[in-house]
């Protein structure tokens, strides 16, 4: 009787721990591919596609790249010809499966990076003569660059519908902007974050905490 309790002990963990591994098996989706529909939205609008792979029992990989599109319907002349790419990398722990719900949690740290240019329209009076007694205005267009590395961590949750799934998850990163316009001719007064009231996109250089907001659609790769 006393070798007899261990042995079912020794049953039953083995029995839960395989029920746990399948569990997680099912629900951790081992390879799969995401679009991030919302991107299409944002101020630089980018086609976004990720690509997800496990790479142990609760860990998967995920790559991410955005392509930038140009809209040209009404075209801001301070942002004209946008293009560039965004690229994300991020590693995913598993947690707290659910089989009834078909729903799985995940901690997540990304780090990224965004480059983008566009093209400026932009204006100025200058003099014909060293008294400035005749005026004119000139217009010039210039290359302007915008440069964003960054990190994060963010929760998410998996919630399958068939092989279909959402992914969403939230958290908080620092972002690293730097905004550049090598090509602008020298001299020129060109202070955007002026322009109005409320400047969007902030175009000062910083360091800032900023919320983290992510929701993508995927289908499971069998």
């Amino acid at each position: 009787m006393t070798k007899l309790f261990p042995l079912l002990v020794s049953l039953l963990a083995s029995s839960a721990f395989a029920q746990d591994s399948l569990l997680y098996s099912l629900l951790i989706p081992r390879q799969a591919v995401k679009i991030s529909p919302f991107h299409l939205l944002s101020f630089y609008p980018t086609l976004q596609l990720a690509y997800e792979n496990k790479v142990a029992r609760r860990f998967s990989v995920q790559l991410e790249g955005g392509y930038v599109l140009h809209y040209k319907m009404n075209e801001d002349p301070r942002y004209q010809h946008k293009r560039g790419v965004k690229a994300k990398l991020e590693l995913h722990y598993y947690m707290l499966p659910s089989e009834r719900a078909r729903l799985i949690y995940y901690a997540a740290a990304e780090v990224y990076w965004n480059a983008v240019n566009f093209d400026r329209l932009t204006s100025q009076q200058e003099c014909f003569d060293i008294n400035c007694s005749h005026v004119f205005t000139r217009q010039y267009t210039y290359t302007v660059r915008y440069r964003e590395p960054g990190f994060g961590v963010k929760l998410g949750f998996i919630k399958y519908f068939s092989d279909f799934f959402m992914d969403i998850n939230s958290g908080w990163g620092v972002r690293f902007i730097n905004y550049t316009d090598p090509s602008a001719p020298p001299g020129l007064i060109n202070d955007v974050n002026n322009w109005g009231m409320i400047s969007i996109p902030n175009e000062d250089d910083r360091t800032t905490l900023s919320p983290i907001i992510g929701i993508r659609f995927g289908y499971r790769l069998r």
